[in-house]
C-alpha cells in the first residue's frame, strides 16, 4: 500500500476482498468453477455472492453488492473500471490475481475469447487440483454441457423465427467449439513444428529423461507454474494471454 492515495487503498481493499471470495469459492470446490450456469451449479458470480454473504453476517447481501459495485465504479489511477461485479470477474480478476502472485498463478481463467469482448464460456481451474481428470472433466463435463446448451438456445430461436438470436447463439456454439479444440491439443500434448514453438503444446521439461517427461496434460507440480501454463499460453486459452 505503501505510495498509494487513500482512494487507491480503498479501491485495493475491495479488490482484495473479491479476490479473497473467488479464493474461498474455488478451495470449496473440485477445482473448476465456470462463469456459465453448466453441470446443474451455479454460475461464479452467484458462488462469490454467497461467499460475500457469509463474510458480512447480518448485513442485506444486496446492499453489500451494491456498495462494492459503487466502490469498482469509481475512476481511480491504476484501477479498471468496472460497473458491475460480473465485469470485474470477467475482466479484472485474472490480470490482479497473476500481479499479486508475481505471473505466477494459482487460479487461471480459461475463457473461449481474450480482450474485454463477452466470453460464450469461461471457467477458473485451481492449478494444484487441475490434473488429467479435470482436464478432461473440464471439456466431457463442464464445456459440452455448455455447447449443448448454446444448441438448444440456437433452435429455439430458428423455431420461433428470431434469427438474429439464432445468428448469436450459434456463434457461441462455434466460440465454444473452438476453444475445446485448443484444450484438446494440450491435453493430448499435440506437437508439431519445431521444438518449443508456438505450435507445441506439450509441458517442456528438458531437463527430464525422456520417459519422466509428460505425455499429454500431466503436470508435475514441482515444475513450476510458469512451464505448465505455457502451453495454455500458445493455445490462446488465457482470457488476459501470456502472464510467464
Amino acid at each position: 500500500m505503501a505510495g498509494k492515495s487513500d482512494q487507491q487503498k480503498r479501491m485495493e481493499h475491495v479488490w482484495r476482498l473479491l479476490s479473497y471470495a473467488v479464493k474461498l469459492v474455488l478451495k470449496a470446490d473440485d477445482g473448476i468453477v465456470c462463469f456459465n450456469a453448466v453441470n446443474g451449479e451455479p454460475r461464479l458470480v452467484e458462488r462469490v455472492r454467497q461467499e460475500l454473504a457469509s463474510l458480512f453476517p447480518g448485513r442485506d447481501a444486496n446492499q453489500v453488492e451494491v456498495e462494492i459495485v459503487n466502490e469498482l465504479k469509481r475512476t481511480v489511477k491504476g484501477y479498471r473500471r468496472c460497473a458491475s461485479l460480473d465485469e470485474w470477474l470477467d475482466n479484472v480478476f485474472f490480470t490482479y490475481h497473476a500481479g499479486l502472485y508475481k505471473n505466477r498463478p494459482i487460479f487461471w481463467h480459461i475463457a473461449s475469447s481474450q480482450g474485454t469482448s463477452r466470453f460464450a464460456f469461461g471457467a477458473l481451474v485451481h492449478y494444484h487440483r487441475f490434473d488429467q481428470n479435470r482436464m478432461a472433466k473440464l471439456r466431457s463435463s463442464y464445456l459440452r454441457d455448455a455447447i449443448e446448451e448454446f444448441r438448444r438456445e440456437a433452435g429455439l430461436a430458428d423455431k420461433a423465427g428470431r434469427s438474429d438470436d439464432r445468428l448469436e447463439w450459434q456463434a457461441k456454439v462455434e466460440e465454444a467449439q473452438a476453444l475445446d479444440n485448443k484444450l484438446q491439443l494440450i491435453q493430448e500434448g499435440h506437437h508439431e513444428g519445431t521444438e518449443g514453438g508456438e505450435r507445441d503444446y506439450r509441458i517442456l521439461t528438458p531437463w527430464k529423461e525422456p520417459h519422466q517427461r509428460p505425455k499429454g496434460w500431466d503436470p508435475d507440480l514441482d515444475d513450476g507454474v510458469k512451464v505448465n501454463i505455457e502451453p495454455f499460453e500458445k493455445a490462446g486459452v488465457l482470457r488476459m494471454g501470456k502472464v510467464t
